[in-house]
């Protein structure tokens, strides 16, 4: 049924019977097929509405471990109902069309109770989750609003202590004082993945890698069909260079949201990190069912790994068809071009990233901490290029310094390889190579292998 197929979920695949045009050969009679066929799509519907309903205590029984169950504190129907439903679209909160639904069905459950204290605090994560993941700064004063607004109406609910969690994760960067909030949550509601996930972010973010670990298998036993949780161990194991395991977990995550392309992109980076295959890596993209070759474009690192299979096409790949921003798309494109030798056409395309980023804003702002910081490396990347090395320097140098970047184990050594990256592009080769030996010592997502097949570091020497 087309609701079962569209409706959100968190890990559920529900597949649909394939619809015959005609009625099969043999001796069986139309009529007959036809009850035969409505009987199948009647068990299908029947058992999709099943698994919605029942699915995550389902889950939790299968591992012995019981979720916390929340009791929804309105007694108005339709609010109830629409909180429910944005619950269901914050869970995908990967997708900016998801958050975008939660964010209106958080808003339509408070026109229809304005005392509702868990519909704002979720209004307050839903927006605070768009500013992270879309750099979308207009949300962030009405998020803290929201949380505000959580905490006045019903200050000592789980949800709310969560929402005060995001709110100094997402908002201040605060790291220490986000745990203290969202550890009180747990303390209300131990079993709630909802919880225990950002609990895993917080520790990952300070350093505490195996913490993280521990927080994001707890979740897991209790939601083992969550895509964000499988894509959540994946990456922390790959950021530890345990590859092995994480490969495990981008399976997982794979066969429960196979069109994703999260997961497909960085398990073939965990084949360059690892082996230093890049035939390992395109092979891991071709089994992705929708891939198109411009699709290599989502990572800086496969546009050039992989840059020498693609030298012809490339040059014909427009922007509708990989599924990033425009700007980097024509940052990516340019690296792939400068490899294959058309210098030229690179040329322009480090322009035109330049004037999107410029346009946007990125390099006049002073605060690089989240999305923006990441935009503003990419618009050095695209001054380097240019040969405009003292603009690509000096704002290069500014995000690398930033307090929430310097603190951030995770995202830090993101942006320190981009700057690394920078500093090669200019021309100062011992400074990326400190960069580089620094990089190999912390968890990070750089190794010997990947600086082997990745030709920005071939170019400068640093490839052995």
């Amino acid at each position: 049924p087309k609701f079962v197929q569209t409706a959100p979920r968190r890990g559920y695949r529900f597949l649909p019977l394939v619809e015959p045009v005609s009625v099969p050969a043999g001796n069986t009679s139309a009529s007959r097929w036809r009850r035969t066929l409505a009987l199948a799509f009647g068990i299908t519907a029947m058992a999709a509405v099943a698994a919605l309903i029942f699915g995550n205590a389902a889950e939790g029984e299968a591992t012995g471990v019981a979720r916390h169950v929340h009791e929804i504190l309105t007694s108005n129907p339709a609010a109830r109902e629409a909180y429910s439903t944005g619950n269901l679209y914050l869970r995908r909160n990967l997708l900016r069309e998801d958050l975008a639904e939660a964010v209106q069905h958080f808003r339509s459950a408070i026109a229809y109770d304005s005392n509702f204290a868990q519909a704002w605090a979720k209004l307050g994560i839903a927006r605070l989750s768009f500013m992270w993941e879309f750099g979308a700064s207009g949300q962030f004063a009405l998020a803290e609003l929201a949380v505000e607004r959580a905490a006045e109406l019903k200050p000592d609910l789980p949800e709310t202590h969560l929402a005060l969690g995001y709110l100094r994760y997402y908002g201040y960067r605060d790291y220490d004082a986000a745990l203290i909030n969202l550890l009180r949550a747990e303390s209300l509601a131990s079993n709630d993945p909802d919880i225990l996930i950002p609990i895993g972010y917080v520790l990952r973010r300070q350093g505490h890698w195996n913490a993280a670990l521990e927080y994001f298998h707890r979740a897991a036993a209790i939601d083992a069909a969550s895509f964000e949780l499988q894509f959540a161990l994946a990456t922390t194991y790959q950021q530890m260079r345990q590859y092995d395991q994480a490969e495990i977990f981008h399976d997982r995550a794979i066969a429960l949201e196979p069109e994703r392309y999260f997961s497909h992109r960085l398990k073939a980076l965990l084949r360059l990190a690892r082996d230093g295959d890049p035939e390992g890596a395109l092979d891991v993209l071709n089994e992705w069912r929708t891939f198109r070759p411009e699709m290599i474009l989502i990572s800086p690192v496969l546009s050039r790994t992989l840059a020498t299979h693609f030298a012809v096409e490339a040059r014909d790949w427009s922007m509708e068809q990989a599924p990033i921003d425009s700007a980097t798309f024509y940052l990516n494109k340019g690296q792939l071009l400068a490899i294959v030798g058309d210098s030229a056409a690179a040329v322009m395309l480090f322009d035109s990233a330049r004037v999107v980023f410029e346009n946007r804003g990125v390099g006049r702002t002073q605060d690089f901490a989240g999305a923006i910081g990441f935009a503003g490396m990419q618009l050095s990347l695209a001054y380097a290029a240019l040969d405009r090395k003292d603009e690509a320097l000096d704002l290069a140098e500014r995000i690398i310094a930033t307090p929430e970047l310097v603190a951030d184990h995770y995202s830090g050594p993101r942006a320190l390889v981009t700057f690394a990256e920078v500093l090669v592009a200019i021309g100062e080769h011992e400074r990326a190579k400190i960069a580089l030996e620094r990089l190999l010592e912390i968890p990070s997502w750089i190794s010997r292998e990947l600086l082997s097949v990745d030709p920005i570091w071939a170019a400068a020497g640093m490839n052995n």
